[in-house]
C-alpha cells in the first residue's frame, strides 16, 4: 500500500482527529519522553487510515541563528527498517527546506537511551557529530533538496 504524506506546522495545525492518532502512536511506541505537543514542524505517514510514522521538529537557537532542531522520531514496528521511514524521514527535510533552512540539528541527551533509534537513523541519514559535553553530543546535517518534489499538500501544506 501507498504512503501518504502530510505536513503541519506553525499556522497549519493538526486537527483533533490527527491529535487522536498522535496519542495512539505514542502509546503503540512506547515512547518514554515529553512528546513536544507545540512543535512548530511536524512530517506524518499514513499507511491507508493508520498513522505509522512521524518525525517532529522543533526551533534550536544558535549565535542568533535559527536552526530546526530533531526532536522526535516516532515509527510504527511495520515500518521500522524499511524504505517508508526513510521516506517520512527525508519528507521531513525537505519541508524545513521549504522553509529556507539550509542545516538542522540534533541535540543527543546521553541519560535517554531510548533516543537511540534517532541518532541511528540520524547518523543513516547524514547527520555529523560536531560536538560533546558531559550531558549531550551534538549533531548536523547539510540539507539538500532529494529527488522527491515538494510534499507541502493541501490539507497539510501551503
Amino acid at each position: 500500500m501507498k504512503m501518504e504524506i502530510k505536513h503541519f506546522f506553525e499556522g497549519n495545525p493538526a486537527p483533533p482527529v490527527v491529535i487522536l492518532q498522535i496519542r495512539d502512536l505514542i502509546i503503540e511506541t512506547k515512547f518514554d519522553e515529553n512528546f513536544s505537543w507545540f512543535a512548530p514542524f511536524i512530517t506524518m505517514g499514513w499507511i491507508g487510515q493508520k498513522l505509522v510514522g512521524m518525525v517532529v521538529y522543533g526551533h534550536y537557537v544558535s549565535e542568533e541563528k535559527s536552526y530546526p532542531r530533531f526532536l522526535h522520531v516516532l515509527l510504527d514496528k511495520s515500518i521500522r527498517g524499511k524504505k517508508a521511514s526513510l521516506k517520512i524521514l527525508k519528507a521531513s527535510e525537505n519541508l524545513m527546506m521549504a522553509f529556507g533552512y539550509t542545516q538542522s540539528v540534533l541535540i543527543q541527551d546521553h541519560n535517554l537511551k531510548r533516543r537511540e533509534l534517532k541518532r541511528k537513523l540520524a547518523v543513516g541519514i547524514g547527520y555529523k557529530h560536531y560536538a560533546r559535553n558531559e550531558n549531550s553530543e551534538y549533531f548536523y546535517k547539510n540539507l539538500k533538496p532529494s529527488r522527491q518534489k515538494s510534499l507541502l499538500n493541501k490539507e497539510g501544506g501551503k
